[in-house]
This record gives C-alpha cells, structure tokens and sequence, in this order.
C-alpha cells in the first residue's frame, strides 16, 4: 500500500509543481512590462520595438498554454480521473515556460 500512496503523492505533486513555476512565469511578466514601457532606447520606450513585443506576445502565450495544462491536470485529479500524463505535461511545460521568460 505504501508504494502506491508513493506514487499518488509524486503524481500530485507534479500539478503542484507546473502551477509554482507558472506562477513563477506569471510573476515575471508582471514585472516586466512596466519596465518595458518605462526604459528607453534611442529616445523611445523599448516596449514600442516589434521585437519586444514579439518576444512578450510569445510569452504571454506561452503562459497561457502552461495555465490550461495546469487546470486541466487539476480538473482530472479533483475529477478523480487517471492524470498521470497530464500532470507531467503541465509539469514539463510549465518549468520550461518559466526558464524561457526568466532568461
């Protein structure tokens, strides 16, 4: 019995993880576009340059995703629905959404 509970345990806690780190991603974001609308470069906001804008855009889509993974692992697991995959998904995601928008 105890390697199952194990196992539900590290299950479970993967969704607990994808939501840290999409919190972690979330927060950045935050931060982040304020500074761009405040910092300038050649006597212009930086958050006027396309390439910013493309690079937040993709974040903040990024973001999104890891958001409907992280709910959707959850929603199975109150569900008491199999979630495995899921949550590992949302996990792996997750974490890299946040490495990418903290880099």
């Amino acid at each position: 019995q105890g390697y199952k509970y194990a196992i539900e345990v590290l299950n479970t806690g993967r969704i607990g993880i994808g939501a840290q780190m999409l919190g972690l991603a979330q927060g950045v974001l935050d931060h982040t576009v304020p500074y761009l609308k405040e910092r300038k470069a050649f006597g212009t906001a930086i958050a006027d340059f396309q390439a910013i804008r493309h690079t937040v855009a993709t974040i903040a889509t990024q973001i999104e995703a890891a958001r409907l993974l992280v709910y959707n692992a959850a929603r199975m697991k109150d569900n008491r629905e199999p979630h495995v995959q899921e949550g590992a998904m949302a996990k792996w995601f997750a974490g890299e959404v946040a490495s990418f928008s903290s880099s």
